[in-house]
């Protein structure tokens, strides 16, 4: 959002930037090589230093995976070829060899067929089981979109644990994608009676957007440009309770109905019903919270997908 004379007047904007500010001041990456048990111990990777990108949309996204990666093997940056759109090239370097390892991040459930016929392994971010033949295609995982999150998440986690909610149900949403289903859904939650609900189709800044997270009971989810979108991964991982439309993309882990999501019928039909039962029912709504938070944790924060990036890298090295 741009930095206008008007926004600059407002009070709430200066908290922002004042809060966005102090947590990266304390935030610092460890410098520390973690142990990567069972690797090659010459496996090296090389990241492009061009990644294939000429709107500048998706600039940053894949720095979390480098960030675990960099904890895990060496990594070289250098010029590598980006010869396809929506994907992004890396190399690995092992036992004297290089191969092209692909991440798609593409929002549609289809591969790029070149690409993945070149390479050793394709990470697909929208994975849909049974759409491709290739037997290199693997679930890519997802992630927030941000890696200003991992500076305010400790401050956002124990807002989360006081549980002095400001809101009973929340979703924010961009007005760009999805808007049949977004304008359907919203219209439900804000036209019913039973409960307060907060959001809408109006983009505020990206930390204060956490901050209200934090501050919630219940998160809903609804599609983005593709099935999954990025706003599902910062609930996980500020450790919300999560209402969410069904999805059919694989995850290197998958979310469980009732333990780490709630999923409501695709028509959303039971979604007021969903909402009213986890508002009263403490117990199981605070233990979604922590169940949410764990699987973040265990397979979505950059250490671990780096570790899942590598484990599938080395097997399919193995087999080839």
């Amino acid at each position: 959002m741009p930095l206008t004379i008007a926004r600059l007047l407002q009070k709430d904007l200066w908290f922002d930037l004042a809060f966005e500010q102090f947590h990266r001041s304390r935030y610092h990456l460890t410098g520390k090589r973690a142990q990567a048990a069972g690797l090659m111990p010459d496996l090296q990777i090389r990241w492009p230093t061009n990644l294939a990108d000429p709107d500048g949309i998706h600039n940053g996204l894949l720095d979390p995976l480098l960030h675990g990666l960099r904890e895990l093997v060496d990594v070289e940056l250098c010029s590598i070829s980006q010869r396809f759109k929506h994907v992004t090239t890396i190399e690995c370097i092992c036992e004297g060899k290089t191969h092209q390892v692909i991440v798609d991040f593409w929002d549609h459930p289809h591969v790029n067929e070149e690409a993945a016929a070149n390479a050793i392994l394709y990470f697909k971010y929208q994975n849909v089981g049974g759409l491709n033949a290739h037997n290199n295609v693997v679930p890519g995982g997802y992630h927030p979109k941000r890696m200003d999150l991992y500076a305010f998440l400790p401050w956002l986690r124990g807002v989360r644990d006081r549980q002095q909610d400001l809101f009973e149900v929340y979703g924010r949403f961009g007005p760009d994608f999805a808007k049949d289903a977004r304008r359907k859904n919203l219209s439900l939650l804000r036209d019913q009676g039973d409960f307060r609900f907060e959001g809408g189709l109006a983009r505020i800044r990206y930390s204060r957007y956490l901050r209200e997270i934090a501050c919630s009971k219940i998160c809903i989810n609804l599609p983005g440009n593709g099935p999954l979108c990025f706003r599902l991964f910062d609930y996980l991982a500020v450790g919300a309770c999560v209402i969410s439309t069904p999805f059919f993309t694989e995850l290197p882990a998958p979310l469980i109905d009732r333990k780490h999501i709630v999923f409501c019928a695709e028509d959303s039909s039971d979604l007021l019903e969903l909402c009213n039962y986890y508002l009263n029912h403490d117990d199981e709504r605070i233990a979604m919270q922590k169940a949410s938070r764990e699987y973040y944790d265990e397979n979505v924060q950059p250490l671990k997908w780096a570790g899942y990036f590598l484990s599938k890298l080395q097997e399919h090295l193995t087999s080839s």
